[in-house]
């Protein structure tokens, strides 16, 4: 796929995809200029990236979650796993809300509302 199936598919304008790949956030296209090619596994990259920032979390801190991953993706990947998206929301102190995917594309606000339901709960109830 290219840039633009790219954006259209995540929700993600192309100018921020291009951000990413230069923070180094997601891995550049196969290929160049015009001929370059996105793949799967950049569409989860930027979803995840994505929701990472939804959270509130900071270009360094998501580059370090994103190469820990890719690492564990590798491990999973040769193992003969499926590949998983995860979206994370801090909701209380050392405590994440993590939702898990398989291929689908989830709706990142939606997610964020629930996290942030959670959240409000446990400052209420903790």
């Amino acid at each position: 796929m290219d840039q633009r199936e790219l954006s259209e598919l995540t929700g993600v304008s192309a100018r921020t995809i291009k951000r990413y790949v230069n923070l180094r956030l997601i891995h550049p296209a196969v290929g160049r200029t015009r001929a370059a090619v996105y793949d799967e596994s950049h569409r989860a990259d930027v979803m995840r990236v994505h929701a990472l920032r939804a959270a509130g979390w900071g270009y360094e801190r998501i580059r370090e979650e994103m190469d820990s991953s890719r690492l564990l993706d590798a491990r999973s990947q040769a193992a003969g796993e499926r590949m998983s998206v995860e979206y994370r929301f801090p909701v209380a102190a050392g405590v994440s809300l993590i939702f898990s995917s398989l291929g689908q594309r989830d709706d990142v606000a939606r997610l964020k509302q629930i996290a942030k339901r959670v959240e409000n709960f446990l400052a209420n109830n903790g």
